[in-house]
């Protein structure tokens, strides 16, 4: 397994940004009075295989209801009794991340503390972690094991997981607090590796010196679920398929895909790219794009609701971070396959002020905005709006998937 430094993850940052905006001194159009709204027919996953519904849909909780959110409802059990069980809805779904990391208080109180059981290291010191992101915010809480249920009949074995509780040892990083805050209630990894050993920082409590850095073993550290489904052949362990439905060029209303497990078959007319680290981004691949002569790296991440990337072309449109152009401009990328073939792909940025100002719509497959790190200068970000209208695979690292050593993409 490779090693990184940090998890890349932009999402955080802009997905806090106020989506209903008043963008003065922006450039928009359209009325402001009448809103439209684009219905999007959900799609239909393949018969006899197991899924997750991936929806991008409007709601009134606060959480999971922001621009190109891809939200998944998960289960968690206890370890001694997979019948006892608690439903978390509303949990962000993330390719840019590694395990499942879920706020406490999204949970019943009784199941926290009756059926969630911290993993304790050899000196029966609880175990607790911080998973930092690219806006400066973070998830801190202790590790605990359970069993998660992926849909109605596939659960994992005991895995290591994250409960995000911003009382635990007096949240001493000041992570978020709530899941309104972070903008979920938690966060599914199904990255291409199967743990987060390489993202997340451990920590043991010492009653005299505090919190002290940890090197977890190998059975301690978060993990994947997918990776660990317990009742599935290693083939449906091997890595994921997610499905969006096409978006139209204002966005679309409850837009509902899905996740399936395993990479079995190849998509008709994909290419393989393989996944290789570069800098402290655990997933890039060669890109160039027409008119921004900086980006020589991509990756793809569910978890960005946005096209990140910095571009001079836009420099003078940029509306509380989003791009917010006069029109909608197209852009031409190139991406290296396994075999350094260069294939084309094409993705457009849309005014941000008339898509938040002039639509009902919750999805959107032109929405970009800026990095303003200028570490990242060379990196696309195809976030949420990359994956609508395409099928697009993971192999995850350590397994192979029709024949090819992951890890790698297909799309």
């Amino acid at each position: 397994m490779c090693k990184f430094n940090i998890l890349f993850k932009l999402s955080i940052y802009y997905l806090l940004l106020p989506i209903l905006l008043t963008l003065s001194g922006c450039n928009g159009g359209g009325s402001e009075n009448v809103l439209r709204t684009d219905y999007v027919a959900p799609l239909t996953p393949p018969a006899n295989i197991s899924y997750m519904s991936v929806n991008v849909s409007a709601n009134n909780t606060g959480v999971c209801s922001w621009y190109n959110m891809p939200c998944v409802s998960v289960q968690i059990c206890d370890t001694s009794n997979p019948t006892i069980c608690a439903t978390v809805d509303n949990v962000l779904l993330d390719t840019g991340s590694y395990g499942l990391r879920v706020f406490a208080s999204a949970l019943p109180p009784s199941f926290v503390q009756q059926n969630l059981h911290q993993i304790l290291n050899s000196s029966n010191q609880p175990i607790a972690e911080i998973v930092n992101y690219g806006d400066g915010d973070c998830n801190w809480g202790p590790v605990v094991s359970g069993l998660i249920k992926m849909d109605a009949t596939d659960i994992t074995s005991s895995i290591p997981l994250q409960l995000v509780d911003s009382s635990y040892l007096n949240n001493p990083f000041g992570c978020s607090t709530n899941p309104q805050e972070f903008g979920s209630n938690g966060i599914l990894g199904v990255g291409p590796y199967p743990d987060d050993s390489s993202t997340g920082q451990y920590y043991i409590y010492n009653g005299q010196s505090g919190n002290l850095p940890y090197s977890p073993i190998e059975s301690q550290v978060v993990k994947n679920p997918v990776a660990y489904l317990s009742n599935l052949t290693s083939t449906s362990r091997n890595g994921i398929t997610i499905a969006l439905p096409q978006i139209g060029n204002y966005g679309g209303y409850n837009a509902v895909g899905y996740m399936t497990f395993g990479v079995n078959s190849p998509i008709v007319n994909s290419h393989i790219y393989p996944i290789s680290p570069q800098g402290i981004l655990p997933i890039t691949m060669p890109t160039s794009v027409n008119e921004l002569a900086n980006i020589q790296y991509g990756f793809l991440d569910t978890g960005s609701n946005g096209l990140f990337f910095i571009t001079s072309t836009l420099a003078s449109y940029v509306c509380n971070g989003w791009y917010c152009p006069p029109e909608t401009l197209n852009f031409n990328a190139t991406n290296l396959d396994v075999g350094n073939v260069p294939v084309p792909t094409e993705f457009s940025i849309i005014n941000a002020y008339t898509l938040f100002n002039t639509t009902n719509n919750n999805a959107a497959s032109n929405l970009g905005g800026r990095i303003d790190d200028p570490e990242f200068t060379p990196f696309i970000d195809y976030g949420l709006p990359f994956f609508f209208g395409k099928q697009v695979q993971i192999c995850f690292d350590g397994s192979t998937c029709n024949g090819i050593a992951g890890p790698y993409w297909s799309f």
